[in-house]
Formats: structure tokens, sequence, C-alpha cells
């Protein structure tokens, strides 16, 4: 594909205007660090990466990374960056990610373990390539594709029954939600907490996707009880734009529902008005103050009123120590990890 360098004064225009990430959240290519969505406080460092990149590249680079964050999500957006970062860090300030040999010899170098921070690289390089910005040539991308890489196996802890990182066992799951129940009765943990560690536990959800959900989420019907799951991994789908229906336990409803009326309960102490009628998509873990805003001013609630995963990460780290539920297979407490799922021995489900 023939493409030219841009015009200085065309190439300063595209840097300094404003894109809209994926999650809905504006940035300019020309910013260092980049925020890409609202209930993600990872952010994206840009400088770490240039040092991989020609300086006579650098500005087609930002380009062609803000078209990518145009339409993926933003942990696909800052892994692409923080690979070419660590790939960049092994091999010194000569090494050059766009040309073939420097290219390759990373590949060589990685070992096994690492060869799929490289996948990731080439994924946007082609996109690069075929987005029409100057810098990537037909012969770099018919070079790099010709090499296979083995991908980052996150399926082996599970296929290994590794008590660090894999599921765990019906026994440390248990040790879970006895420890979570007697925490709660005790007043060692919120009621917010109790809701999130049970979601986790009965849905195996991302962090990503229990940011999103709203009280409306949540239903009985036909003697049920359901949760709309949004889904989060799929490429192109926005914040709340697709759900998945699933049932979940009476007990978790029902603890959701008291949630709620506490939730209610600060907001009405927080403003002059009442909420309750309010807010039409109340966030289960809401951001009040902005919340507040948004409805005073009649503005529609959007990614930017809900708590970020790192709020999540904390609770989830406290509710870790106030349980303290200990391991069979290790004799140890069991570290919580989002999401929590359970492995069934072969034949049952």
């Amino acid at each position: 594909m023939k493409t030219n360098k841009l015009k200085t004064r065309e190439l300063n225009a595209l840097l300094n205007r404003q894109y809209q990430s994926e999650a809905g959240k504006n940035f300019r290519p020309l910013d260092d660090c980049w925020h890409l969505d609202p209930i993600n406080s990872r952010k994206l460092l840009l400088p770490s990466a240039l040092i991989a990149v020609p300086e006579e590249l650098h500005a087609y680079f930002r380009l062609a990374l803000a078209r990518f964050a145009i339409s993926r999500k933003a942990d696909t957006v800052c892994n692409v960056v923080e690979s070419i970062t660590r790939v960049a860090n092994r091999h010194g300030d000569s090494f050059n990610i766009l040309d073939e040999r420097d290219f390759l010899s990373a590949k060589a170098k990685a070992g096994k373990e690492r060869e799929y921070q490289l996948s990731i690289i080439r994924g946007f390089l082609r996109f690069w390539h075929q987005s029409g910005l100057y810098g990537i040539s037909d012969e770099f991308i018919e070079a790099i594709d010709q090499l296979t890489f083995k991908g980052n196996e996150k399926g082996q802890a599970v296929l290994s029954h590794d008590p660090l990182e894999g599921p765990y066992t019906q026994l440390e799951m248990e040790a879970i939600i006895d420890g979570l129940n007697n925490a709660f009765m005790e007043n060692r943990i919120s009621i917010e907490t109790w809701v999130l560690v049970k979601l986790y536990a009965e849905r195996g959800l991302r962090r990503s996707q229990v940011t999103q959900l709203v009280f409306e989420d949540f239903s009985k019907k036909s003697g049920g009880f359901f949760i709309n799951q949004p889904r989060s991994k799929q490429r192109e789908v926005g914040f709340r734009e697709s759900f998945s229906q699933f049932p979940i336990s009476e007990d978790l409803f029902k603890a959701l529902q008291l949630l709620k009326a506490e939730r209610i309960q600060i907001l009405d102490q927080l403003t002059i008005k009442e909420f309750a009628n309010s807010v039409s998509c109340l966030p289960l873990f809401p951001k009040y103050p902005l919340l507040i805003e948004y409805v005073k001013k009649d503005i529609s609630i959007d990614a930017s009123c809900f708590e970020p995963r790192e709020h999540l990460n904390g609770l989830l780290k406290r509710a870790e120590t106030a349980i303290n539920a200990i391991s069979e297979r290790t004799g140890e407490r069991i570290h919580f990890r989002a999401p929590l799922k359970i492995h069934f021995p072969k034949g049952l489900t």
C-alpha cells in the first residue's frame, strides 16, 4: 500500500484534533497520557513506547494509535503500548519495532512465555498499515506476517489447577462463601462488599462488567431471579450496549434490594430533592458527586458516573482480609482474583 507523508500543517491539525475513544472519552493524539475509559483508571503513557519508534514516525504512530482507540477497548490499546514498552526495554535504545531485522530478532529472543507481546504489537502494526497512514511498508508487513507466535496461555493455569493462578476448587469456594456470610453477620464487611463478592462468585463476572451494572439489570420473574449481564469483551460493543441474561440466587437478589435502598438514602442525604424517582439507571457502584451533578442538570447518566475497576479492587482486597478463607491445597489464605471461578472436576457441572 503506497502512502505519503502528510504536510506539516495537516499533520499538526490531526495531532491536535479531539478523538473519542470506544468508551466515549475524548483525547488528543498529541497528549502523552491518554485516559480512554471512564470506568477504567488504567492510563496509556505514550513516551515509554515512542522510544521503539523512529522519531520521524512519532506523529504517525500517535495518529495510528488514536484511530485504533476509536474502535478498540481501552485495555486492548494499553496492551499494545505496554507490550511495545516491554520489548523496547529488553532490547535497548537502538531497537526499532518497525525494522524487520529488529522485529525478527525480538521474536527470536522473546522466549515462548513472552511471544504473545509481539503478537499484540503485530496486530496493531497491521492496523496501522491498513489505515493508510505513512510509516509501515508492504514488505515489512509481509515479513512479520510469516511469523507464528505462541499465545498468552491464560488457560494454562486452569488446566494445571494452579492454586495461585487457576480457578478455585469446590472446597475453596465453599470456604469463601462461608467466610463471606460470617464476615457480614459480624459487621466486618458492608452490604456493598457482600454483593460484590457474591456477584463474582455466582457469575464469574469480569471487573469491567461489574462496573457497568445498574440496579435495573436485576429482575424477578417466573419464580426466578435474573441478571442482564453486560457484554464487554466483544469488539466494538460499547458501554452497556449488549446484554446476556443469566439466573442468580434469591439471596443475591434480596441483598441487591438492600444495597439499592442504602444508595438512595445516601443520595437523598447529599441533596435537597429526592433521588428515588430521579435516577432511572442507578449504578451499583456510583461516583456520588458526579452522579448528583448529572441528575441536577438533567444530564443522562454515562460511564463517568460509575466507579472504576480500581474501586472494586480495593473492596475485593479488604474482603479477602476480612473473610480470611483458607485453601485446603496450600494451607494459606485464599487470594481473591476477579473473576472468582470454581474448578469443577471432570464430569461435574
